[in-house]
């Protein structure tokens, strides 16, 4: 099976930190077309077009092509997973936690075999969140701070509310799948079935971002 990986700048981290991160599809046409419409720099852009169409181009200090693939990829397994009316809590690069209700998290989690390397990558859809205020029993309308990867849909007329059902149709959602842990061997890997919270805190991390 044909699976991509995009390797960019990671966009999540404090700014002295130039560390890059990887992504996967298996749709590179897909997510060329949705990443375009959430990522603003032109020119990573075009650093992007031009590894897709055979020139070696990094996104980082890392000599890493941003887009390579490997057509013998294994999945090996596959879960899907439902939480409802969940709190969520997050933290952005510098340490600080958020805390977010969702009402519907669903999580699609694949344990795979690229290349050499082992790897539990997983995205996500929620739908009905907001960040719990933590200096006022109050629900705050989520922002994005970190990597584009996150589509966004708002239909909550307010900022800020005292009812968490002013955001219940607000959703946030992955474009690609995000490896939330690697194993040194298959066997390893096959003994894992479910996510843990430091792994959603990986899966999620773009909400809060390096600062959010």
């Amino acid at each position: 099976m044909k699976l991509y990986q995009i390797t960019l700048l990671d966009q999540a981290t404090v700014p002295f930190y130039t560390g890059s991160i990887s992504y996967y599809t298996y749709d590179i046409d897909d997510f060329q077309k949705r990443w375009m419409n959430l990522e603003s720099d032109k020119d990573r852009v075009e650093r992007f077009i031009k590894s897709r169409h055979g020139e070696f181009v990094s996104d980082s200090y890392r000599p890493v092509n941003i887009v390579q693939y490997d057509s013998n990829s294994t999945v090996y397994k596959s879960k899907e997973i439902h939480f409802n009316n969940r709190n969520v809590v997050l933290c952005n690069d510098y340490g600080c936690e958020s805390t977010y209700r969702i009402r519907q998290l669903n999580i699609e989690i694949q344990w795979i075999r690229y290349e050499n390397s082992y790897i539990k990558m997983a995205r996500f859809d929620a739908e009905g969140i907001a960040e719990i205020s933590p200096v006022a029993d109050k629900f705050v309308q989520m922002s994005c701070y970190g990597n584009p990867i996150l589509e966004t849909e708002y239909q909550s007329k307010k900022y800020i509310s005292d009812e968490f059902v002013e955001f219940d149709n607000d959703k946030v959602r992955s474009i690609v799948f995000i490896p939330v842990k690697f194993f040194k061997n298959q066997k390893k890997m096959m003994n894992d079935e479910n996510i843990t919270d430091k792994e959603l805190q990986i899966l999620m991390k773009d909400i809060p971002g390096e600062a959010g």
